[in-house]
C-alpha cells in the first residue's frame, strides 16, 4: 500500500509540473504581446502619447513585466521538479549585473517611506555562476524586502 501511495504521488507530481509548464507557455504569448505593443507605445512609434497615457502604458508594461517574472518563476519550479533544470554557468562582473538590477527595481519602489538604496559594488569580484538564477534571486529578495518593509532603507 505504501508503494501504491508512493506511485500516486509521484505521479501527481507530475501532472503538477506538467501543468506548470503548460500554464506558463500559455501566458507567455499574451504578455509577450502586451510588452511590444506597449514598447511601441512608449517608443512614439504609433504616434504621441500624453503625460498621462504614458503614465498608464507604463503601468501596463510594468505590470506585464512582473507577469512575465511570475511566470518564469513558475518555469523554473517546473523544470526543478521535473528534474530538468539547467544551470548556465559563466564569469560575469556582479556590478553590472547590480546596475542591471537597479534600473530594473526602481520603479518598484511606491512607497514614499522606503528608500531602495544600491552601495557601490565595484569591489565585488568576478561571478563564476548562472547569472540569470543570481539574477532571478536577487529581484525576489529586493523585490520582497520593498513589498513588505513598511518604513526605512532597503539595502
Amino acid at each position: 500500500e505504501l508503494e501504491d501511495q508512493a506511485h500516486a504521488l509521484r505521479q501527481a507530481s507530475e501532472m503538477k509540473s506538467h501543468f506548470l509548464s503548460n500554464m506558463s507557455h500559455e501566458f507567455r504569448t499574451p504578455l509577450n504581446s502586451m510588452l511590444a505593443i506597449s514598447r511601441i507605445l512608449l517608443d512614439r512609434l504609433d504616434g504621441e502619447l500624453t503625460t498621462e497615457q504614458e503614465r498608464q502604458v507604463g503601468y501596463i508594461r510594468s505590470s506585464a513585466l512582473s507577469l512575465t517574472e511570475l511566470v518564469n518563476d513558475l518555469l523554473d519550479i517546473a523544470k526543478v521538479e521535473a528534474g530538468k533544470a539547467e544551470l548556465r554557468f559563466k564569469y560575469f562582473a556582479a556590478a553590472d549585473l547590480i546596475g542591471t538590477l537597479r534600473g530594473v527595481l526602481k520603479p518598484l519602489q511606491s512607497n514614499p517611506r522606503v528608500e531602495l538604496l544600491f552601495e557601490d559594488s565595484s569591489d565585488i569580484p568576478i561571478i563564476h555562476s548562472d547569472e540569470g538564477k543570481v539574477s532571478q534571486v536577487l529581484r525576489n529578495l529586493i523585490s520582497n524586502a520593498l513589498k513588505y518593509t513598511d518604513g526605512g532603507t532597503v539595502r
